[in-house]
């Protein structure tokens, strides 16, 4: 627990080093000073690839530091993978981040776990998702709040995304017809391989869809197999699921590789 106090003192070392590619400092008691501290050496070093700075201790609102992340990814070239877990970030936050991303050409990850976003905040992503300047390969949006609009925004927004390969919006209060809406986006999408999508309101609706994408293939050639975090199958006239944990040959995640073998 090196609090913000050591945070400092590893901010002095990035000023000059030119080799660390890794840095995790997650759930250390980070306070506010200190997390725009690194966001401030990383306008300056474009060496460091790999950010984790989830879980810290805000004791203001929170939301002032996103414009702190979002001018550091507008200028930094390095960071290749970041996660904001459990910042409390809101929409507004969310807005001002993404922003200033439509001129960032390097972030591959990007993990907002378990922040505060809903409906506007996703139609913020599906901005910078829909443009031609988004690289982004992975979306962690696990335990947030986007809801029925919010699935139908990310949705339009997979129809047009041409880089994601991974996407996670496990418990986000979807209902039965978002989660048919990001099934029938996927049935136009070329890139994606990894969608999980449990604990959110499965119906019959969207759990035939799915299952006719997994079974069926989508409308035009696949390289390769859905990976899905859930298996349907039929039962008489009803379609079914059950949870399946899957990883595939491809690193999405920010602070760990997973391989199916």
């Amino acid at each position: 627990n090196i609090q913000t106090e050591g945070v400092m003192k590893l901010i002095n070392i990035l000023f000059n080093n030119s080799s660390l590619r890794e840095l995790n400092v997650g759930n250390n008691f980070i306070t506010d000073y200190g997390i725009i501290g690194i966001t401030s050496v990383l306008n300056v070093n474009n060496t460091l690839q790999v950010l984790n700075v989830e879980n810290p201790h805000y004791e203001s609102i929170g939301q002032e530091t996103a414009i702190h992340f979002a001018k550091m990814l507008q200028v930094n070239r390095g960071i290749q993978k970041l996660s904001l877990a459990k910042h409390s970030f809101e929409c507004s936050a969310l807005y001002t981040i993404t922003e200033h991303l439509l001129e960032n050409n390097s972030l591959r990850v990007l993990d907002l776990t378990a922040n505060k976003i809903s409906f506007k905040g996703c139609e913020a992503l599906a901005k910078y998702l829909s443009g031609e300047q988004c690289v982004l390969e992975s979306l962690i949006l696990a335990s947030n709040r986007t809801a029925h609009f919010g699935a139908k925004a990310i949705a339009k927004a997979i129809a047009r995304n041409k880089t994601l390969i991974h996407l996670d919006m496990t418990r986000n209060d979807i209902d039965d017809d978002g989660l048919r809406m990001i099934a029938d986006a996927l049935d136009l999408n070329s890139t994606l391989l990894s969608v999980k999508l449990y604990y959110n309101h499965f119906g019959q609706d969207s759990l035939r869809a799915f299952h006719n994408l997994r079974t069926k293939g989508a409308s035009r050639q696949r390289s390769g197999d859905w990976f899905f975090d859930f298996y349907t199958y039929e039962v008489d006239d009803n379609v079914e699921m059950a949870y399946v944990e899957t990883n595939i040959p491809v690193d999405i995640y920010v602070s760990k590789q997973n391989f199916i073998q």
